[in-house]
């Protein structure tokens, strides 16, 4: 096979110089992911005529490799650019270019409000560098500081990082002739790009922790705080309280959700309960999961109630923290003392999580990035069935984020994986892929469709099943990775 190389945008294809002959040296697919990586080399007969800038706008634009029938095999953007004269190699690259900037700074004690632990200052860019490649994030956490402080720091970094410089480096052997190589990356790699931040499905009251109030024990047998939903369909799968044991009970704490009663809590919709012995440690943030998650009505109000499922004990209870300042609004908080609810002027602090499945999440990052123009569109063959919640800090990229919550799996211990297809969607599915075909890996390293089919193209490979040699009658092996060179051909990328 003699892959054929493009420029995938038609400016791009205007601007290269005639007489260019295009030689793709080796490609990647990876799960997950699918096109990782693709070097391709041209030997030039007259460099002087291209200028240097040229190089910079060939940065971040997409490129494909195409077979001789005209199949695209491989797509992606251009990463890194380097231009070889005798011994010396210039290199333009998009490595520590950011066209946006933001800066952190602390803002209270993670320990106690994991939620708004940092303030954010806002996002600076540069215009034409998001005119020419996009949008590029950076986060960079200080210290100290202020919206102020943040401002000018974001600013400064950008000022540093916004320019596509040229490198030169002194190579061990010199080259005879002048070669131009390209390096390329998949657009899976591409939402790296973007810091993946959701500020949606989160409602809570988290001022105070001065103040604790305690239940177990005579007086004070259990607590209930009241909290209007202000959300549309907010899936409740998450409720954090932060509490510590008095003395050493052996019982476990009920969290249970209830509807409104006349402004007392009502009917039972939903609860769980945490053993004493993971509230070990002092005084933590603890959460209490809802399987299923529970759907609010907007503007409805509930009740959070916590109790013990031991008898009352006055020396071995539960505290949790709560605000004297009567900060929230929308709600009151009350104790049952064997008789009565009785308001006791406070409320307690709490943070309720919205959840959703890990596979929903993942397709609305994947709709983020076809508002980019990363990819084209997002398929979810598998749901997973595992519950995470809506509410992130951006902390991560969105491609750290995708590839952790595919690890996590589904709910029933199968794996989940994905790649973005030749046509630019993003797949998520099951391994093995439904589809597999067993593939067969003769000696030398080649694969083989049995029984003498045509083999599919590579990324479409990716997730199917194989055998080594003379093991046909074994457990078959999952095919996660490919490599194409001139000398080796197609063989996979064994990495268990």
């Amino acid at each position: 096979m003699k892959p054929q190389f493009s420029m995938e945008e038609s400016g791009m294809r205007a601007s290269l110089p005639t007489g260019f002959q295009w030689q793709v040296e080796e490609m990647d697919w990876v799960l997950p992911g699918g096109a990782r990586n693709a070097t391709i080399s041209a030997r030039l007969q007259n460099p002087e005529m291209i200028h240097p800038n040229l190089y910079k706008n060939w940065l971040g634009k997409a490129i494909g490799i195409y077979d001789p029938q005209g199949e695209r095999i491989w797509h992606g953007w251009l990463a890194q650019i380097d231009l070889q004269v005798g011994r010396v190699n210039y290199r333009w690259d998009l490595e520590q270019v950011y066209s946006r900037v933001m800066a952190r700074y602390p803002q209270v004690s993670a320990v106690l409000d994991p939620y708004h632990a940092w303030a954010y200052g806002d996002w600076v860019q540069d215009e034409v560098l998001m005119s020419e490649i996009g949008a590029k994030e950076r986060l960079i956490s200080l210290s100290y500081g202020n919206g102020n402080s943040a401002g000018q720091a974001a600013m400064q970094t950008l000022n540093q990082h916004k320019i596509i410089s040229q490198r030169a480096m002194l190579q061990p052997e010199s080259s005879a002739d002048v070669k131009l190589r390209l390096q390329a990356r998949g657009w899976w790699q591409r939402t790296a790009w973007r810091l993946d931040e959701s500020g949606q499905g989160i409602l809570a009251h988290l001022p105070g922790g001065k103040s604790q109030q305690l239940f177990g024990l005579n007086g004070n047998q259990k607590l209930a705080q009241s909290f209007l939903s202000t959300t549309d369909d907010f899936a409740l799968g998450q409720i954090c309280l932060r509490m510590a044991l008095m003395g050493a009970p052996q019982d476990e704490v009920i969290v249970k959700v209830c509807s409104d009663a006349s402004g007392q809590p009502g009917a039972t919709l939903a609860s769980n309960s945490l053993p004493a012995m993971q509230m070990q440690g002092g005084w933590q943030w603890l959460v209490w999961e809802l399987d299923p998650p529970l759907s609010l009505s907007l503007n409805q109000q509930y009740w959070l109630m916590i109790e013990r499922s031991a008898s009352l004990d006055a020396l071995n209870h539960y505290s949790v923290e709560s605000d004297d300042g009567r900060g929230y609004a929308n709600g009151v908080c009350l104790h049952w003392d064997g008789n009565s609810w009785v308001n006791i002027g406070q409320d307690l602090r709490f943070a309720l999580l919205a959840v959703a499945e890990s596979t929903q999440l993942i397709r609305d990052i994947g709709q983020l990035a076809v508002a980019d123009g990363v990819i084209n569109g997002v398929q979810i063959w598998q749901e997973s069935g595992l519950f995470l919640p809506y509410w992130r800090a951006p902390e991560m990229t969105r491609l750290e984020r995708l590839e952790e919550w595919l690890q996590l799996g589904c709910d029933d211990q199968s794996s989940l994986n994905a790649l973005v297809n030749a046509e630019g969607i993003l797949e998520v599915f099951n391994l093995p892929r439904s589809t597999a075909t067993p593939l067969q890996l003769d000696s030398q390293g080649t694969l083989m469709a049995m029984a003498g089919a045509e083999l599919a193209l590579p990324q479409d490979l990716l997730g199917q099943t194989f055998y080594f040699p003379q093991e046909t009658h074994s457990q078959p092996q999952v095919l996660r990775g490919l490599r194409w060179t001139p000398e080796g051909g197609l063989f996979p990328l064994i990495t268990d």
